[in-house]
């Protein structure tokens, strides 16, 4: 039987500090393999890092755009990709010891999938789009599931052909949330969804990187994300108050996200920033409900959902500054997660 190639697209922003080793990692690739390697307007080392690693080695793909963002780098390295497979790696990130292995013995025997799921933290077997929909959507009732980073596009493959033939992209609006969309359209569309229990990717979380600090466009984009998010369930007819339920825990989680993000700027309107959201009335409601969902929040999201939810704004974001720099002493090298 001939053997499946796979095309790996890694977006690239100023990482020079975690590129090589992400490189390295690499190595273990298969000689048709395709590695697509977008940088995108880096302001280090990063572009001379891929040039090198390009002259250096086979069918390796290097695009040097301006700043786009990483959903238009990932848009950018899908219309390269000839394999029939496409596997996403974020440039901070590494994957495992023999993780070429593990997609060759997937692929082996379940090369008609459309999507094939690796992770430590799911049951190796064929998953029903639902079930990966609701779990994306933060439904922890599912335990063969749970704590699969369903909402990601790290340690996946992707049939090409999914996403081609039903045009899906990351959407270029967002700076957050992109990639749950993503693999909410993916999922929808897909016949068969396969889980390996066995990991091949290794997350590289940085405390103090930039996506911990605050933007005021995270503010527009959650906003944004939601509409798209509601569009989505609406379009595929996810209507019923299940979906409504999960929809408002998403609009939950994502303002304790926009809060925490809110407590490390030096603005001083920060207070104000986060009592204009509580006004909107989306985010009103979904508080109002709080109660409801607790359980489904880690403590720490309880603690400050709560806060917000008594109209205790100052408090929040004195406990979310607060968290953030425990963890941060905590952690003072990043924190590698084998998922």
């Amino acid at each position: 039987m001939k053997e499946e190639t796979l095309s790996i697209v890694i977006p690239i922003y100023n990482a020079e500090h975690f590129l090589p080793e992400c490189l390295v990692t690499l190595s273990e690739r298969k000689e048709g393999d395709e590695l697509i390697l977008i940088n995108d307007g880096s302001t280090d080392r990063s572009k001379e890092i891929c040039e090198e690693f390009a002259n250096k080695n086979k069918n390796v793909h290097f695009i040097d755009q301006p700043n786009l963002g990483v959903s238009e780098s990932r848009n950018n390295g899908i219309k390269q990709v000839k394999s029939k497979w496409v596997m996403f790696v974020d440039a901070d990130d590494t994957l495992t010891k023999g993780w070429r292995k593990e997609i060759e013995n997937a692929l082996a025997s379940f090369s008609k999938s459309d999507v094939i799921i690796f992770s430590k933290q799911i049951e190796s077997q064929e998953y029903d789009a639902i079930s990966c929909l609701r779990t994306t959507f933060g439904d922890r009732s599912i335990p063969e599931l749970r704590g699969g980073y369903l909402n990601s596009p790290w340690s996946k493959i992707y049939s090409k052909k999914i996403i081609n033939d039903n045009e899906i992209e990351f959407d270029r609006k967002l700076i957050i949330g992109e990639d749950l969309l993503f693999n909410c359209h993916v999922y929808s569309k897909s016949r068969r969804i396969i889980g390996i229990n066995h990991s091949i990717y290794r997350i590289n979380k940085n405390i103090g990187s930039t996506i911990n600090r605050f933007d005021s466009k995270i503010i527009e984009n959650e906003l944004v994300f939601h509409e798209e998010f509601k569009k989505f369930l609406k379009n595929n007819h996810f209507n019923q108050d299940f979906w409504e339920i999960l929809f408002e825990e998403n609009l939950l989680r994502g303002l304790f996200s926009v809060v925490n993000k809110i407590a490390l700027t030096h603005e001083k309107d920060r207070v104000e920033l986060v009592r204009k959201l509580l006004i909107r009335p989306e985010y009103r409601v979904a508080l109002g409900k709080f109660p409801a969902y607790k359980k489904q929040f880690s403590r720490i999201a309880q603690v400050l959902l709560g806060l917000l939810y008594h109209e205790n704004v100052e408090a929040a974001l004195f406990c979310a500054k607060l968290f953030y720099f425990i963890k941060k002493l905590h952690y003072k090298s990043g924190i590698t997660e084998e998922i």
